[in-house]
């Protein structure tokens, strides 16, 4: 049995093809500055387990993760662990998403079925 473990960080750096779009996260408001901080703790973190630790310039966490999702869901089960419903489009046959939702433990998986079933619409529609 293979194990995989991939990290995406969180790339600050908006993508070119996003930088023109104004409404884009328009109705997000700045991280918490405690969070901040966070970000490089992580990095330390994954990179004191031997965990790769990726990240491209220009493109976001979820995307490198859909990427590498992608890449392997022939060979493995994909369960990415996440707050962001925004890879809920990268949700296909041995891809899954654990959503997490407010206190210890407590999340929802998602998969393309259940995606489908609920919203009517495959998850590769999804507007974001």
């Amino acid at each position: 049995m293979l194990d995989l473990y991939k990290c995406a960080t969180k790339n600050t750096n908006i993508p070119h093809s996003r930088v023109h779009n104004e409404d884009y996260k328009g109705n997000r408001s700045a991280p918490p500055d405690e969070l901040i901080p966070q970000f490089d703790l992580a990095k330390e973190a994954t990179t004191a387990f031997a965990i790769p630790n990726i990240g491209v310039q220009g493109f976001e966490a979820d995307d490198c993760l859909g990427t590498i999702a992608h890449q392997v869901k022939d060979q493995l089960e994909v369960i990415i662990l996440t707050g962001d419903r925004d890879i809920l489009q990268v949700l296909d046959n041995n891809i899954s998403v654990a959503l997490l939702k407010k206190g210890y433990g407590n999340y929802e998986v998602e998969t393309k079925d259940s995606f489908i079933e609920k919203r009517g619409y495959h998850p590769k529609q999804l507007l974001i």
